[in-house]
């Protein structure tokens, strides 16, 4: 898939579960990407439980192995799995390069966007990535250092803290050729404890913010978000909204 496509496009990464890839398959997205070989993730897979999950992708959701400087033995367990493509963080050492039979899509962090022209160089690389210096971790970065980049006929993703808030002005604003989400798309953990137990990321849900209202019996407070916070797994709800908003820009 090279060349400007006829919609925005976008890829939901980090899938860990069958109920994952079954709102992929109901929804969507144009990618969906599995992360390999990286324990430091949350949404590190085994390649056999990636394969498996991969198998049930319906086909037109392209599948991408997300990894972190792979190895050479890394990239021909993926390519036996089937893979579509293959995502490459960190370092890309050449006898790496030349055992990649699919087609790579290279990510840049802020911190290393000076390797970009020496990339593009590279007849493998069907797409780009960019994405703030802690991918995964729903930062964002300022996007005016995308001007820089000069548009070479391959994808263009633009990831790092883009949600249905501003994935929008993203798109306005860079121009890319998809949108790259993974932590925008999940259930939000709380700080502490389980269900409810600490207070949960999301404006309006601090310390102060139950004050003057006494709990039920379950412990929450009237008006409090009474579903099951998952630590890993999709809410279909923020699939849903967000595959929409860009698939309709």
């Amino acid at each position: 898939m090279c060349g400007k496509p006829k919609r925005t496009l976008i890829k939901i990464c980090g899938l860990t579960t069958g109920k994952d890839v079954e709102y992929a398959n109901t929804f969507l997205p144009d990618f969906a990407g599995f992360v390999l070989f990286f324990p430091k993730s949350k949404r590190n897979l085994e390649i056999s439980e990636a394969a498996k999950l991969k198998e049930k992708l319906d086909s037109r959701v392209k599948s991408v192995a997300v990894t972190v400087s792979p190895t050479v033995e890394q990239v021909g367990m993926i390519q036996k799995a089937g893979f579509d493509y293959i995502q490459i963080h960190g370092s890309l050492d050449p006898e790496v390069y030349e055992a990649v039979r699919l087609p790579v899509l290279r990510a840049f962090n802020v911190s290393d966007m000076d390797a970009f022209g020496e990339m593009s160089r590279l007849d493998k690389i069907a797409g780009y990535i960019f994405d703030s210096k802690n991918p995964g971790s729903g930062e964002t970065f300022a996007w005016s250092l995308m001007d820089q980049i000069p548009r070479d006929g391959r994808l263009l993703f633009l990831a790092g803290g883009i949600h249905e808030g501003n994935v929008r002005e993203a798109i306005a604003r860079v121009g890319p050729d998809g949108i790259d989400v993974s932590s925008a798309v999940e259930y939000e953990e709380p700080d502490s404890g389980g269900v409810n137990g600490g207070q949960s990321r999301h404006p309006g849900s601090g310390a102060d913010s139950g004050r003057g209202r006494d709990p039920d019996e379950s412990g929450r407070c009237a008006g409090e978000e009474k579903k099951i916070i998952k630590a890993r797994g999709k809410d279909p709800e923020k699939m849903k909204k967000i595959i929409r908003m860009v698939h309709d820009e």
